[in-house]
């Protein structure tokens, strides 16, 4: 999953309830493997996803979610971080704050 700037955050499961239920509520929904379900992302911790897209790859067998990170600390990774690869540096540490050009 990217952000609307095309970042990456991270990598999720889907499945067709997952889908189904991200387009009708409009929000990051994805397939929980270690709860056996759906997860509402932000449900508990407050940083939620306005769904902005669903593109599948070249071959099908493969989606990408944009989302806008939403929430009082927009963070996706579970360690309270933007994005699971650590935190954002250079100029995209300006674009994510709203410092860089729109």
């Amino acid at each position: 999953m990217s952000d609307e700037c095309g970042k990456t955050l991270g990598l999720v499961y889907s499945s067709k309830d997952s889908i189904v239920e991200a387009v009708r509520c409009g929000r990051g929904v994805y397939y929980s493997r270690s709860r056996g379900g759906l997860w509402r992302k932000g449900d508990t911790s407050g940083a939620w996803q306005a769904l902005k897209g669903i593109k599948l790859d070249c071959d099908s067998d493969a989606l990408l979610f944009t989302v806008k990170q939403m929430g009082a600390i927009p963070a996706f990774c579970h360690l309270n971080t933007r994005n699971c690869w650590g935190e954002d540096a250079g100029l995209t540490a300006l674009e994510v704050r709203g410092v860089g050009p729109s």
